[in-house]
């Protein structure tokens, strides 16, 4: 059946256990907030937010508690035997040197160090895999259905560029690239990659280049 923070929940398994079984491959970042949400319920915290760290502060990203951004009455999590109440900050390194920071409102109750060794560890995950949706679902959708990106991905695995070469093009991670994809081949029907970029190659649906295409907007998005 469906929660109320819509996702699947089942009487038998904890929401601690359905995070560690799609933290990695949840495909909408409202979906994974809520995971996450909810394991961290689990150990007496009842809200949290990301942000990336920037010069001269944050850069709020995604979450459940955006208050928690102009909280300045924090100090990091660190690996104590308690986890005492104003104990609450975990900093995160992405995968293209970005530094994330997830705030945490104080925990209802102490943690032990295995807890706090928990906490941190999904968090990590968590900070890792929804910058990675965000980055995604802040994409263009264009009237053929694919995204912008997508066309764009598929166009330049067609003429021979690797996901590396994509995504330096990009500025974004493999693994984003290979969400595209696999989104891309939902919406075509196709279960193969290459059959994917085959049919959207005959429908005149791949880019090669965007820098000839002129701003993206709601108005202009049917030339795509």
């Amino acid at each position: 059946m469906k929660n109320t923070a819509g996702f699947t929940k089942f009487a038998d398994v904890s929401a601690r256990e359905q995070l560690r079984a799609r933290i990695l491959i949840e495909s909408r970042l409202d979906d994974l907030v809520s995971l996450f949400a909810a394991a961290l319920t689990e150990d007496g915290i009842n809200g949290h937010y990301c942000g990336r760290r920037d010069e001269p502060g944050f850069v709020p990203l995604f979450g459940d508690a955006p208050r928690l951004m102009g909280d300045t009455n924090v100090i990091p999590l660190v690996p104590a035997a308690r986890f005492d109440k104003a104990s609450r900050v975990v900093d995160v390194d992405g995968a293209w040197g970005e530094q994330f920071t997830i705030l945490l409102t104080p925990p209802m109750r102490a943690l032990d160090k295995a807890a706090i060794a928990r906490v941190r560890g999904y968090c990590v995950l968590y900070a890792a895999r929804g910058e990675m949706l965000r980055e995604k679902e802040a994409d263009v959708m264009t009237a053929c259905g694919l995204s912008l990106h997508e066309r764009f991905i598929l166009g330049r695995i067609l003429v021979g560029d690797s996901l590396l070469d994509i995504a330096l093009k990009l500025n974004r991670t493999v693994a984003v690239i290979e969400l595209h994809i696999v989104d891309a081949m939902k919406t075509l029907g196709m279960t193969d990659r290459r059959m994917a970029i085959s049919l959207a190659a005959r429908r005149g649906w791949l880019l090669t280049t965007m820098s000839d295409f002129p701003p993206l907007s709601s108005e202009n998005i049917d030339y795509y």
